[in-house]
């Protein structure tokens, strides 16, 4: 029995909950990618077993992600070598993008507000209070 069998209940005050915790717990995530680049690798032509040779696998998987992001790296910057456009990824900081808005306001010497808070009064595209044939309610 995977799931747990009282669900509703909580997980602190059962005896049993369940084998599925087991699944996401430890190493199984890393075993699992390992497992999954073993396959990928294999079809590939590279001799590599997961249980067989888990050292050699491992070296292979390190090097592979270094490799590849390497690539990622010298494609970014080939494209930003060609096409330009270095300074638009360079993001403000936290406080100008957060302090700033597009509502204008303007205070009085004493802290009133005098033009630029007032709420648009949202207007309908179809008539409202408009009562036909006579009728006092809708």
């Amino acid at each position: 029995m995977r799931e747990n069998p009282n669900p509703a209940k909580n997980p602190e005050d059962l005896e049993f909950a369940g084998e599925n915790f087991v699944r996401y717990t430890g190493d199984t995530q890393s075993h699992a990618t390992a497992q999954l680049f073993a396959w990928e690798a294999h079809g590939k032509g590279v001799d590599v077993h997961v249980l067989a040779e888990p050292t050699k696998l491992e070296l292979l998987q390190k090097e592979y992600e270094s490799k590849k992001e390497e690539f990622k790296d010298s494609v970014k910057d080939n494209v930003l070598q060609q096409y330009g456009g270095e300074e638009y990824l360079k993001v403000p900081p936290k406080q100008l993008l957060l302090a700033q808005t597009e509502t204008y306001v303007e205070y009085a010497r004493d802290g009133r507000i005098i033009k630029g808070a007032e709420k648009q009064i949202i207007r309908s595209r179809y008539e409202e209070d408009v009562l036909i044939n006579n009728h006092t309610a809708v």
